[in-house]
């Protein structure tokens, strides 16, 4: 059995995408996955580390099915409260309290379509890079069938 500073360390090293898989048992990860990961480094400026432990400390204090709201609320705290080193994700994680509460359905509406329209944005601006352009162009057609409009079009990318 491994001791609780290796199981630490393994969190710390591991990449995110990796970490996230393990954690969800996931054999791929979707493109919304890769997303949110890309969101955490770029956006919010985290390291490997630190977003394996939001990760993790997610998974097993907020919610077991990891979706992005809950992520995503918890990374604009650390980001406010200045938490940049893994040692104080460790010590915030320690401390955080779950972020679950009743909300009205208006504000998660209104919160859904300001992060929509920001995932679009990312999506384009991948789909533009030759690395990244095969993940976007997934990611836009699964959001323009639910759309109901061809974003390809939309942000002249025909």
């Amino acid at each position: 059995m491994e001791d609780q500073n290796e199981v630490l360390k393994k969190i710390i090293e591991s990449q995110p995408e990796v970490m996230l898989k393990n954690l969800n048992n996931y054999n791929d990860l979707s493109i919304v996955d890769y997303m949110l990961i890309q969101s955490l480094r770029e956006r919010f400026q985290f390291s490997d580390g630190v977003i394996n432990i939001l990760l993790q400390y997610v998974k097993e204090e907020v919610d077991p099915s990891l979706q992005w709201m809950y992520i995503e609320k918890i990374a604009i705290n650390w980001l406010r409260a200045n938490i940049q080193t893994v040692e104080q994700a460790l010590e915030a994680a320690k401390v955080c309290l779950p972020t679950k509460t009743q909300v009205e359905p208006s504000l998660i509406l209104e919160y859904i379509g300001s992060q929509l329209d920001y995932k679009v944005n990312q999506l384009v601006e991948m789909y533009k890079t030759e690395e990244s352009k095969e993940y976007a162009s997934i990611g836009i057609e699964i959001l323009s069938n639910i759309l109901s409009v061809d974003l390809l079009e939309t942000y002249h990318l025909k």
